[in-house]
């Protein structure tokens, strides 16, 4: 059975045990994006039933637990809730604690599923990074709420602050800086977080919060009684539940306070400000701090980036549409100037002796005939010896839109004829004449690949082009010639909007499989932005599995790209056949090492 399948209807089975322990209705819908409960139904998405990854299903594991287990038993959704946006997202962040540990308590290994969640979306990003969390760019709100979310996950939840400890730490650190001793005052009324009892207990708590937030309009305004001591004198905040409503904790204030009493004094005016923006933000402005959310639109984002890349994972072949443009001609001159000599003279020393069939005799081998079909005489058993490169080579170029990036410019000299005036030639000294054309990644990669084609072509040495976007095209085939590819006005297409290079790989060995030469090499020109990794690296190790020697040579220096393609190298064990160009004139000595190595 599919591995998706069996874990949905594993995650729907634990859903339905706990909705029916809880007298709830589990219902599966087309139209959902999140699993989700209102206290009467759990809701299930359907489309979670394609996510064929262990990741997504720890994370999907997570969720019914948190929907179903914690909010489906313990949450009031008759409670009234704050329409104010920052009350409102404290408030989440307190009533998922409380459900949490209350569905701890029921069951044991809750804990532990939410823990690996919070494992896995720390690792997708979700919660952010340490730069992001401290960057002073940061909106108020949403670092009041990224700090508030972080730290009490961190602190009170079992097993959470081995993946959000750092995250924590920095996040309370910035807050700390943006809002001095207000923040200090406001996570010592999350303490009370742990011991909450009821979702009104959570909206009370949350409406002190924010409350400890609000100061007067100027720090030496006299306030007015029971502002900011907590007293019974302070009205409710319209829209906040249960805000301000019955006396606070024996010896807690619901607002920082200095000896003598007045509230906000000590705080800069920055830190001021920055505690007013945060109250007054707006709901597009503050990120979600529901759990249930948060972990619903990563489960969603990361099953569709894979429908993606399985979709990358799918042949398709595309016509070319264009000549072969103008600046990889000019390219592949120059390129081929400086290659020639040192190339020629490392092909010369590779030069083999090897027994082939020959073209004449009288004993047919019948293990050779399918090769008439294809109009290859070799079928003789007479074997003669010869002297050549037994060597195929392929060329994959990458020419998707991620190599538009500039690498310099190229200087092309010509000589033209002496200008002349009325009377005659003003001289017969020829004008020089400079023309500079800039060179990006795509005129390196297709300019490197009809270089190298042309030099073996010169050696007789079989060469195939194929240039890779989201799909394939041959640009030049192992039976064409250099001069007619030149020559054709749909030579190539470019531009494409993804980067296969893991379906462009497996097309390449597939068509490099067929050869008889002895030695088959693929040399991949790309900058390493591969938009199906997990095939590419299958790739690589299938390429090992068959005896092909792989050289990849990087162009540009897209080290997140890089990076991602190495490692699928080295897990299919090509992990130092690689060079980087940086500019286009690196090129011709990575070529001659690939070939040293290689051919």
């Amino acid at each position: 059975m599919n591995t998706a399948v069996t874990r949905y209807r594993n995650q729907l089975l634990v859903a339905r045990i706990l909705s029916g322990r809880y007298q709830q209705e589990l219902v599966v819908s087309t139209k959902a994006s999140t699993a989700s409960t209102d206290g009467d139904r759990i809701t299930y998405p359907a489309a979670w039933m394609l996510a064929d990854n262990e990741d997504v299903a720890i994370v999907m594991d997570g969720i019914i637990d948190h929907e179903a287990a914690g909010h489906g038993r313990h949450t009031d959704f008759h409670a009234r809730r704050s329409r104010t946006p920052i009350v409102n997202r404290m408030e989440n962040i307190l009533e998922d604690i409380r459900i949490e540990l209350a569905a701890g308590v029921d069951w044991p290994g809750i804990p532990r599923n939410l823990a690996r969640m919070v494992a896995v979306l720390v690792r997708w990003g979700v919660f952010g990074n340490a730069e992001l969390l401290m960057s002073p760019y940061l909106d108020p709100g949403a670092l009041l709420c990224n700090a508030m979310l972080l730290n009490c996950r961190a602190k009170f939840l079992p097993g959470q602050d081995e993946h959000l400890g750092m995250l924590a730490a920095a996040s309370g650190r910035a807050a700390e800086q943006r809002f001095g001793m207000l923040w200090t005052e406001a996570w010592r009324l999350a303490q009370r977080a742990p011991k909450l009892t009821s979702t009104m207990e959570a909206c009370k708590l949350a409406a002190d919060i924010v409350k400890s937030f609000k100061l007067p309009t100027k720090p030496d305004a006299p306030e007015p009684p029971g502002v900011g001591n907590g007293s019974a004198g302070s009205e409710q905040e319209d829209g906040e539940a249960g805000s301000g409503s019955g006396p606070a904790d024996e010896g807690e204030a619901t607002g920082p306070t200095t000896p003598d009493g007045q509230s906000g004094v000590g705080l800069t005016p920055k830190q001021r400000a920055a505690a007013s923006a945060a109250v007054d933000s707006a709901d597009k402005d503050l990120p979600q701090t529901d759990l249930g959310d948060l972990a619903g639109a990563a489960v969603n984002t990361h099953s569709t980036d894979a429908r993606g890349r399985v979709a990358l994972q799918v042949p398709k072949a595309v016509k070319g549409t264009q000549a072969v443009p103008y600046s990889w001609q000019i390219l592949a001159t120059r390129l081929r100037n400086s290659l020639a000599g040192d190339l020629a003279a490392e092909l010369d020393t590779l030069v083999s002796r090897h027994r082939s069939y020959g073209y004449a005799g009288r004993e047919l081998a019948t293990g050779k005939l399918f090769r008439l079909r294809l109009g290859d005489g070799r079928v003789f058993r007479k074997r003669v010896d010869t002297y050549e490169l037994d060597t195929a080579v392929t060329l994959l170029a990458d020419v998707s839109s991620s190599m538009g990036g500039l690498m310099g410019v190229v200087d092309r000299v010509s000589v033209q004829a002496a200008p002349h005036s009325g009377s005659g030639y003003v001289g017969d000294t020829p004008v020089i004449a400079t023309t500079r054309y800039s060179v990006t990644r795509m005129d390196v990669s297709g300019g490197a690949a009809m270089a190298i084609g042309e030099v073996l072509e010169q050696f007789e040495i079989p060469n195939e082009v194929i240039g890779f976007g989201r799909a394939y095209q041959i640009i030049k085939s192992f039976d064409d010639t250099w001069s007619s590819t030149s020559g054709r006005s749909d030579a190539v297409a470019l531009g494409a909007s993804a980067t296969a290079t893991g379906m462009a790989m497996t097309i390449a060995l597939s068509r490099l499989y067929l050869r008889d030469e002895a030695r088959r090499l693929l040399i991949v020109l790309t900058d390493g932005e591969a938009g199906d990794p997990e095939m590419l690296a299958s790739a690589y190790a299938h390429a090992k599995s068959a005896d092909v020697e792989v050289v990849t040579i990087f162009i540009g220096n897209s080290t997140s790209g890089i990076n991602q393609t190495r490692a699928a190298m080295k897990s299919g064990g090509y992990a130092g056949q690689m060079s980087v160009v940086k500019s286009h004139a690196e090129l011709p000595r990575c070529v001659i090492e690939a070939v040293r190595r290689s051919i």
